[in-house]
């Protein structure tokens, strides 16, 4: 069904005789039925509510300022992923904080908590509500990072996976700086290879 406005705009106002919602799509969205609302509405299609590293979070491992080096671990998201928070645990507390975030393809920063939103200073578990959440994170390849500030080696849960795997997956490495504020972009071919997988967890 189609609606000319002014003469000059022809709007189509439903699909297979059932009503086409009004709401605004976002990029990468298509049409689904809503039979809830008995509508035609942009949806995304494909969506994911918990991304995280395939490795079992089974030791301490290092974010390491002493040595001017924040962590960063290849990350495969989907589907869409509404992104409110970044959930990470502090096994060794330092008098620093940091932040965490994400990385694109293109070593873009895409979302993060922002300056000083990490606090070492006591353990447990962190939920790090994420800047101009939520962002909607589109299916692809990223790079979790998490950086500290002043000459600290602080701890979180990860995994070594040791000398042997050094250089096996691509992007699993740490990368030149320190901080309270993760840089807006990263050089992907600048990432030294290295064996700890932080686990950082990326929830809706």
């Amino acid at each position: 069904t189609l609606n000319s406005t002014g003469g000059n705009l022809v709007d189509a106002t439903h699909l297979r005789t059932r009503e086409l919602a009004s709401d605004a799509p976002s990029d990468g969205m298509t049409i689904e039925w809503d039979a809830g609302r008995t509508k035609w509405a942009p949806v995304y299609a494909a969506t994911v509510t918990v991304v995280h590293p395939t490795f079992t979070p089974s030791q301490n491992i290092i974010v390491d300022c002493l040595n001017n080096r924040f962590l960063v671990t290849p990350i495969t998201v989907p589907g869409v992923l509404r992104l409110n928070q970044i959930r990470l645990r502090v096994s060794g507390t330092v008098s620093s904080t940091g932040d965490v975030g994400l990385y694109d393809s293109g070593g873009n920063l895409v979302a993060s908590g922002g300056s000083g939103s990490v606090d070492y200073n006591t353990t447990g578990v962190k939920a790090i509500n994420v800047q101009g959440s939520p962002k909607i994170i589109q299916p692809g390849q990223y790079y979790g990072a998490i950086i500290c500030d002043g000459a600290f080696q602080p701890q979180i849960r990860g995994r070594v996976l040791g000398t042997a795997s050094v250089g096996i997956l691509k992007g699993l490495g740490y990368y030149a700086g320190n901080g309270t504020t993760l840089p807006a972009s990263i050089t992907l071919t600048a990432i030294t290879d290295w064996d700890a997988v932080p686990f950082l967890v990326f929830s809706e």
